[in-house]
Protein backbone atom coordinates (compact mmCIF):
# COMPACT_ATOMS: atom_id res chain seq x y z
CA UNK A 1 0.00 0.00 0.00
CA UNK A 2 1.27 3.64 -0.94
CA UNK A 3 1.02 5.83 1.77
CA UNK A 4 2.59 9.53 3.11
CA UNK A 5 3.63 10.17 6.12
CA UNK A 6 2.13 13.30 7.88
CA UNK A 7 4.98 13.41 10.61
CA UNK A 8 8.35 12.03 11.17
CA UNK A 9 8.81 8.62 12.02
CA UNK A 10 11.67 6.93 13.64
CA UNK A 11 13.37 4.65 11.59
CA UNK A 12 10.62 4.77 8.66
CA UNK A 13 10.59 8.38 6.73
CA UNK A 14 9.97 11.76 7.00
CA UNK A 15 6.80 13.93 6.79
CA UNK A 16 6.03 13.89 3.01
CA UNK A 17 7.68 10.92 2.53
CA UNK A 18 6.17 8.52 -0.14
CA UNK A 19 6.60 4.55 1.30
CA UNK A 20 5.36 1.54 0.65
CA UNK A 21 4.26 -0.67 3.14
CA UNK A 22 2.34 -3.81 4.14
CA UNK A 23 -1.27 -3.20 4.25
CA UNK A 24 -1.43 -4.21 7.70
CA UNK A 25 1.05 -2.04 9.06
CA UNK A 26 -0.23 0.96 7.43
CA UNK A 27 -4.23 0.20 8.60
CA UNK A 28 -3.26 -0.96 12.07
CA UNK A 29 -0.47 1.24 13.01
CA UNK A 30 0.41 4.24 10.74
CA UNK A 31 -3.21 6.10 9.82
CA UNK A 32 -5.01 5.33 12.88
CA UNK A 33 -1.95 6.89 14.97
CA UNK A 34 -1.92 10.21 12.66
CA UNK A 35 1.28 9.20 11.31
CA UNK A 36 0.22 8.60 7.63
CA UNK A 37 -2.21 8.59 5.24
CA UNK A 38 -2.88 6.70 2.04
CA UNK A 39 -2.13 8.12 -1.01
CA UNK A 40 -4.50 9.21 -3.65
CA UNK A 41 -3.98 10.60 -6.91
CA UNK A 42 -5.23 14.29 -5.63
CA UNK A 43 -3.01 13.83 -2.52
CA UNK A 44 -0.06 13.48 -4.94
CA UNK A 45 -0.69 16.30 -6.98
CA UNK A 46 -0.75 18.22 -3.77
CA UNK A 47 2.76 16.70 -2.52
CA UNK A 48 4.13 17.74 -5.75
CA UNK A 49 3.04 21.67 -6.09
CA UNK A 50 4.21 21.44 -2.03
CA UNK A 51 7.76 19.83 -3.27
CA UNK A 52 8.78 22.89 -5.46
CA UNK A 53 7.56 24.78 -2.62
CA UNK A 54 9.74 22.90 -0.10
CA UNK A 55 13.02 22.75 -1.76
CA UNK A 56 14.19 25.95 -1.01
CA UNK A 57 13.12 26.01 2.61
CA UNK A 58 15.10 22.94 2.51
CA UNK A 59 18.33 24.14 1.53
CA UNK A 60 17.88 26.84 4.33
CA UNK A 61 17.53 24.25 6.74
CA UNK A 62 19.92 22.10 5.53
CA UNK A 63 22.89 25.14 5.87
CA UNK A 64 21.36 25.64 9.67
CA UNK A 65 21.96 21.72 10.54
CA UNK A 66 25.44 21.87 9.03
CA UNK A 67 26.33 25.09 11.86
CA UNK A 68 24.47 22.65 14.44
CA UNK A 69 26.15 19.90 13.52
CA UNK A 70 29.68 22.12 13.32
CA UNK A 71 28.67 23.44 16.80
CA UNK A 72 27.85 19.44 17.99
CA UNK A 73 31.44 17.98 17.14
CA UNK A 74 32.92 21.08 18.31
CA UNK A 75 31.70 19.88 21.85
CA UNK A 76 33.53 17.78 24.56
CA UNK A 77 30.51 15.98 25.90
CA UNK A 78 30.89 14.74 29.27
CA UNK A 79 28.08 12.78 31.54
CA UNK A 80 28.06 12.62 34.99
CA UNK A 81 26.70 9.43 36.43
CA UNK A 82 26.72 7.53 40.28
CA UNK A 83 28.99 4.65 40.36
CA UNK A 84 27.61 1.49 41.90
CA UNK A 85 31.14 0.63 43.78
CA UNK A 86 34.03 3.32 43.54
CA UNK A 87 36.10 0.50 42.68
CA UNK A 88 34.29 -0.47 39.96
CA UNK A 89 32.96 1.18 36.60
CA UNK A 90 28.94 0.30 36.90
CA UNK A 91 27.20 2.62 37.24
CA UNK A 92 23.43 3.65 38.78
CA UNK A 93 20.93 2.74 36.07
CA UNK A 94 22.30 3.67 32.30
CA UNK A 95 22.44 6.85 29.81
CA UNK A 96 19.89 7.59 27.84
CA UNK A 97 18.89 9.94 24.56
CA UNK A 98 17.64 12.22 26.98
CA UNK A 99 20.48 12.81 28.70
CA UNK A 100 22.63 13.49 25.95
CA UNK A 101 19.45 15.78 24.71
CA UNK A 102 20.02 17.80 28.23
CA UNK A 103 23.77 17.99 27.77
CA UNK A 104 22.56 19.79 24.32
CA UNK A 105 20.36 22.40 25.74
CA UNK A 106 22.99 23.31 28.37
CA UNK A 107 25.22 24.36 25.71
CA UNK A 108 21.80 25.95 24.31
CA UNK A 109 21.56 23.36 21.00
CA UNK A 110 17.77 22.67 21.09
CA UNK A 111 17.80 18.91 19.97
CA UNK A 112 15.34 16.12 20.14
CA UNK A 113 16.01 13.26 22.05
CA UNK A 114 14.36 11.53 19.22
CA UNK A 115 16.95 12.16 16.71
CA UNK A 116 19.61 10.62 19.06
CA UNK A 117 20.59 7.55 18.62
CA UNK A 118 23.43 5.54 21.00
CA UNK A 119 25.58 2.90 18.95
CA UNK A 120 24.62 -0.21 20.50
CA UNK A 121 22.93 -0.82 24.08
CA UNK A 122 22.87 1.90 26.76
CA UNK A 123 25.75 2.57 28.45
CA UNK A 124 25.94 1.25 32.14
CA UNK A 125 29.86 1.72 32.80
CA UNK A 126 32.17 4.50 32.61
CA UNK A 127 34.16 5.41 29.21
CA UNK A 128 33.77 6.80 25.58
CA UNK A 129 30.68 5.88 23.73
CA UNK A 130 29.79 6.85 20.28
CA UNK A 131 25.98 7.88 19.07
CA UNK A 132 24.56 9.23 16.14
CA UNK A 133 22.73 12.68 15.56
CA UNK A 134 20.32 12.97 12.76
CA UNK A 135 19.56 16.82 12.21
CA UNK A 136 18.14 16.93 8.48
CA UNK A 137 17.38 14.50 6.04
CA UNK A 138 20.40 14.51 4.14
CA UNK A 139 22.44 15.39 7.26
CA UNK A 140 23.46 12.41 10.00
CA UNK A 141 26.64 12.84 11.78
CA UNK A 142 28.29 10.20 14.55
CA UNK A 143 30.02 11.62 18.06
CA UNK A 144 31.38 10.94 21.40
CA UNK A 145 30.28 11.66 24.65
CA UNK A 146 32.53 9.96 27.84
CA UNK A 147 30.96 8.72 31.32
CA UNK A 148 32.19 9.83 33.84
CA UNK A 149 32.30 9.33 37.90
CA UNK A 150 30.08 11.98 39.30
Amino acid sequence: MEIVLIQDVKDLGFKADILTVKNGYARNYLIPKKYAEILTPRRKKILAENAKQQARKDRIELQKSEETAEKVRALDIILRARLVDSRKKKIYGSITDSDIASKFAEHNLLIDKKYISIVGDAPKETGKYQATLRLHRKLTIEFFFTITAA
